[in-house]
């Protein structure tokens, strides 16, 4: 997937502002953070926040061209980190501060 990142960071260098270029690279940096979750038993921080980045970039923006299953998915994976890996951060650390 780091390799999908470099390419898809090269991309945002050529063509700038892209639906598809934000939307895929906020959902690869989101399989990272799954990945290696599934991997070593925890998120990588700098995946999960650059995936809300480029997934929130990609929900706000406004686009020459419009894909709306793209907003959709943006909203889904947002949800999910929201509403999993960023309640996990939470837990983590006040568990660690107690």
């Amino acid at each position: 997937m780091n390799f999908d990142i470099h390419l898809l960071l090269a991309d945002l260098k050529e063509y700038g502002v892209d639906p598809h270029v934000h939307y895929y690279l906020g959902t690869t940096y989101h399989g990272i953070a799954e990945r290696n979750f599934m991997e070593q038993g925890y998120y990588n921080e700098n995946a999960v926040e650059n995936a809300v980045k480029f997934l929130t970039l990609r929900l706000t923006s406004n686009y020459t061209a419009e894909f709306f299953e793209e907003r959709w998915g943006c909203m889904y994976v947002l949800g999910s980190i929201f509403g999993s890996i960023k309640v996990n951060y939470f837990l983590l650390s006040k568990t660690i501060m107690d």
